[in-house]
């Protein structure tokens, strides 16, 4: 992960190659409208070729994180779910 650059200023976080190509990217979603459970969606994805690499468990740690600052957030005195969406690159 050395090698790579990471941003997270936005919403959603991206791994850059230096060559500027994504290594990864993913996103923590608080659902629309009045729903129960308040819900957060996480989803991501690394490239194929770069799995094993620490990517995935950082990027996952991010989301857990920011999910649960969307959760916090909420005016809702509902109970709170993450809903972790997982995909695979091709």
């Amino acid at each position: 992960m050395t090698e790579s650059t990471f941003n997270s200023a936005g919403a959603e976080p991206t791994w850059l190659a230096p060559s500027g190509r994504a290594i990864a990217h993913g996103s923590a979603i608080p659902a629309e409208g009045r729903e129960t459970p308040v819900r957060v969606s996480l989803d991501g994805c690394v490239h194929p070729d770069r799995r094993g690499e620490g990517f995935g468990t950082a990027l996952l740690a991010w989301q857990e994180a920011r999910g649960l600052q969307h959760l916090a957030t909420s005016d809702e005195t509902l109970p709170g779910r993450r809903r972790n969406i997982g995909k695979q690159a091709t």
